[in-house]
């Protein structure tokens, strides 16, 4: 099952943790030059987005079907 956890950040930016049956699959984080979300697989990736979309529910959705 996956949950995704909002997070405040120092600076008032946001990130939303994604959890796939307990454990931290990755992040979602939102572009500050776009508004685009982009989600980032894994613990400590911080570089590498695996999907983007300006639509958070339709990445939501995709997330949910590969975390």
């Amino acid at each position: 099952m996956v949950e995704f956890n909002i997070r405040d950040n120092l600076g008032g930016s946001f990130s939303i943790d994604v959890v796939n049956h307990g454990m931290l699959a990755g992040h979602i984080r939102k572009r500050p030059d776009t508004g685009a979300f982009r989600y980032y697989r894994g613990v400590h990736n911080e570089l590498m987005p695996a999907d983007e979309d300006r639509d958070l529910e339709a990445l939501k959705r995709r997330v949910k079907q590969n975390p």
